[in-house]
């Protein structure tokens, strides 16, 4: 049986279609300026791309979990070009991903067996698709390895076609996290030299203190996709100022910075889009070395 997951916010193509591209939105005086969180990797050698086979499991009724943070490559077949590629993925099927060379990537996937399909929008990252939009409708699909590979295709209305080799990464996707956990206050620096603070609750109420502009200051809220696990569902509404801003989805989780002298550090990967932007932030919170 298909599991049918987690939906796009209503109305987002139709919206699609009147806003401008992803990072301009994200890289203009009235909105952040965000430097990449750290795991993307950037260019690699072309790869061209291979056809995964559809074996399934042979288990009658099994479906195979998506979930997980994953690193890889992708692949532009058009550009014929490969990028360092992560993908956050839920239990659920929700999923925010980056390619640094090429865009951002959201949607939602379906598993039946090992099998997955999904649809979702792709955000240029500053050069435009090969028709010229910044935005455009995806499609993906391919076979997953639970906890091991997700390998899989992908095309664009705008024109892109391509593959991307993910490998899991345990180390983080399964790390010890509760959202009590990422209590605190964190804080950033965005592409325009402005500092940016988050205070997050131990039940997941989050404020962001914005250096400009009143739309990145009303209350957010984190919760709990699968308690096994390091990501969380990020949900913020509208504010109800004059920016024309729009309510906010994405992921989140945290990871470890080893200690320098004294003190130690938490990162936390905050993914978020609308219908009109996608980016990343890469927050800090520094905490005192445990003995």
């Amino acid at each position: 049986m298909n599991q049918s997951l987690y939906a796009l916010p209503a109305g987002l193509l139709v919206l699609l279609a009147a806003c401008g591209g992803g990072d301009n939105n994200a890289n203009s005086p009235t909105g952040p300026r965000p430097k990449p969180a750290p795991p993307v990797s950037g260019p690699a050698l072309y790869k061209p791309c291979e056809d995964p086979g559809s074996e399934g499991s042979g288990l009658p009724g099994y479906t195979a979990s998506p979930g997980g943070i994953w690193r890889g490559t992708m692949t532009d077949e058009v550009r014929k070009a490969t990028s360092g590629f992560s993908a956050y993925v839920g239990e659920d099927g929700r999923f925010w991903s980056e390619a640094a060379q090429f865009g951002r990537f959201v949607g939602n996937l379906d598993v039946a067996d090992t099998a997955f399909s999904g649809t979702g929008i792709a955000y240029s990252r500053g050069v435009p698709w090969s028709d010229g939009s910044h935005f455009s409708e995806l499609s993906v699909s391919g076979k997953v390895t639970e906890r091991d590979t997700l390998y899989g295709t992908f095309s664009q209305t705008s024109g892109e076609i391509g593959c991307f080799d993910l490998s899991y990464d345990r180390d983080l996707y399964e790390l010890n996290v509760t959202i009590a956990d990422l209590e605190g206050t964190w804080s950033t620096v965005d592409g325009w030299g402005f500092i940016w603070q988050m205070t997050i609750g131990a039940d997941g109420v989050f404020v962001q203190d914005a250096p400009y502009d009143c739309e990145f200051e009303l209350p957010g809220s984190l919760t709990v996709i699968d308690e096994r696990f390091n990501l969380f569902a990020l949900h913020r509404e509208a504010p109800g100022c004059d920016s024309g801003a729009r309510p906010l989805s994405g992921l989140v989780y945290l990871y470890p910075i080893p200690a320098v002298g004294p003190k130690e550090a938490d990162g936390l990967v905050f993914a978020v889009y609308n219908d009109g932007q996608a980016y990343a932030m890469h927050y800090t919170r520094s905490v005192v070395a445990s003995d």
